[in-house]
């Protein structure tokens, strides 16, 4: 039986987008604008913000992911 346009299989993948979407959203701001969106990504700006005004924003978004998604 072939997928149908809005079936089940495409609820599930936009749900877990605006799952992961909304977990790392605080470490988006808190590295590229030095503002936490959630408390725990108050951390996230004593590091990140720091990397991204020195050019290197991709590495400390990469690494806030990488540490979140193991993390929970």
């Amino acid at each position: 039986m072939a997928q149908q346009p809005g079936g089940t299989t495409s609820a599930i993948i936009l749900l877990s987008c605006i799952y992961w979407g909304a977990l790392f959203g605080g470490a988006i701001t808190s590295i590229l604008f030095n503002i936490p969106g959630e408390p725990w990504s108050v951390a996230t700006t004593f590091d990140g913000h720091p990397l991204a005004q020195h050019g290197r924003a991709g590495s400390a978004l990469t690494a806030a992911f990488t540490s979140r998604s193991s993390g929970r």
